[in-house]
């Protein structure tokens, strides 16, 4: 069983709260390879390892917290498939973001 809930950047001092992700056909991967390939032609590179995950908080910068007793508190997995890539735009307002689709592809 895998310890699922985790924090970027870690989490003795989580900035963002995830539910780390188990992709078993490495579909999510592979799509995560070709989108960066393609902003590698662009000029532009990542710096950072793909995590599949969900968002389930974001804690405030003046806020200190440790949440490293949380990872043995959890056991459970989390299993998804990919079927659809959504390109989504997000803007920031003063009530909270905005998001909406650019373009949606088939995989």
């Amino acid at each position: 069983m895998s310890k699922n809930i985790s924090a970027f950047p870690k989490l003795s001092s989580p900035r963002v709260i995830i539910v780390e992700l188990k992709n078993k056909d490495k579909n999510v991967f592979l799509l995560s390879e070709s989108i960066n390939s393609k902003l590698k032609e662009m000029g532009l590179q990542t710096d950072k390892r793909f995590h599949p995950h969900i968002t389930i908080g974001r804690v405030k910068r003046d806020r200190k917290i440790n949440l490293t007793s949380i990872k043995d508190k959890n056991n459970f997995e989390l299993e998804f498939s990919i079927k659809n890539f959504y390109l989504m735009k997000s803007k920031l307002n003063s009530s909270g973001s905005e998001y909406s689709v650019l373009k949606q592809y088939e995989l």
